[in-house]
């Protein structure tokens, strides 16, 4: 969907070797969320040029999905994090 061409369920389960049923309820809820476009005039979704930067694009300064995987870390680091608090010791950078 990077490309900003619109559209359906299908053409992208088609794209991405899934089942159209769950991509249609996936794409439903990022519309209801916001993070894509959906024209029901025409049944199809849209992902706009300003959400494939932050989401799509590896190459984009606003690349978000590190994050995601930064906050990810966070909590499975969260008890050495809180022991680090605790005791003054530190956590290593690794």
């Amino acid at each position: 969907m990077a490309d900003s061409n619109p559209i359906i369920p299908q053409e992208l389960a088609n794209k991405t070797n899934t089942k159209e049923r769950y991509v249609r309820e996936w794409l439903a809820n990022q519309a209801a969320g916001g993070y894509i476009s959906y024209d029901a005039a025409t049944g199809k979704y849209t992902l706009p040029p300003e959400q494939a930067l932050a989401l799509a694009n590896e190459d984009s300064p606003a690349f978000v999905i590190g994050g995601f995987q930064a906050t990810t870390v966070f909590i499975k680091d969260e008890p050495k994090i809180a022991e680090a608090f605790r005791t003054s010791k530190g956590v290593d950078w690794g």
